[in-house]
């Protein structure tokens, strides 16, 4: 697993325990601690603002609003108790 990835989701997965943590940290605190609905919320905002870049043709706009989605996909993925070798694995047998 790229490095950059596995660190990101131990990030997420160790937030709620960490006292000093960076404000991005307290957003995923704010999201993981109204549950999985606001989970779900954010997922799903994040998928409409990737498919409204998408339509237009600035690479930098897809590639920011990408971030964002597979940012909170993966804190999904961690309420869910979903490792990134789940989702390669699953990737590698389609």
């Amino acid at each position: 697993m790229n490095e950059k990835i596995k660190d990101v989701l131990d990030r997420l997965s160790k937030s709620r325990f960490r006292s000093g943590f960076h404000l991005k940290d307290k957003d995923v605190l704010y999201i993981k601690d109204k549950g999985i609905d606001k989970i779900l919320k954010k997922v799903g905002e994040e998928c409409t603002e990737l498919v409204i870049a998408a339509k237009n043709p600035d690479p930098e706009e897809i590639k920011y609003e990408m971030s964002d989605f597979l940012y909170h996909a993966m804190v999904l993925m961690v309420e869910r108790g979903v490792t990134w070798e789940d989702i390669t694995e699953e990737l590698a047998n389609r």
